[in-house]
């Protein structure tokens, strides 16, 4: 399981804005005053509450499967860099000259991504987080 702690910032019968602080591993390290890797950002996510109502600064968890996170990262990175592979070894394949290689295998992200923008709401449904009272 994938929990994070967070603060309702808003609520209605369907869905909650959560808010939560993405932490980077080192911001507990001792010496993160003296590094400039030290990362610590606020960030938004909608959860739906199936029925219960939160108030607003009520803290919560927010709690999500391991299977989340893989499809995410097979979805972000594992697919679109399979895509790019493929694309670069057929064309250096029919010796198509490198600088065209590289422009093509980056141009056919483009529809990856608008394909990924425009079926949003539908993987949206794949990823569905839930909350805990703390």
């Amino acid at each position: 399981m994938i929990e994070h702690d967070g603060i309702i910032v808003s609520s209605s019968p369907t869905k909650a804005k959560v808010r939560i602080l993405n932490q980077s591993a080192c911001i507990s390290c001792q010496m993160k005053g003296n590094c400039n890797l030290s990362d610590m950002k606020e960030k938004f996510i909608d959860v739906k509450t199936m029925g219960k109502t939160y108030a607003e600064n009520d803290k919560v968890t927010i709690i999500g499967t391991e299977t989340m996170g893989f499809k995410a990262l097979f979805y972000g990175y594992m697919l679109p860099f399979l895509i790019l592979l493929f694309t670069v070894i057929l064309l250096t394949l029919l010796k198509i000259p490198e600088l065209t290689v590289g422009l093509i295998g980056l141009s056919t992200l483009i529809p990856y991504y608008i394909g990924l923008k425009l079926f949003h709401k539908k993987i949206e449904n794949k990823f569905s987080f839930y909350l805990k009272n703390r």
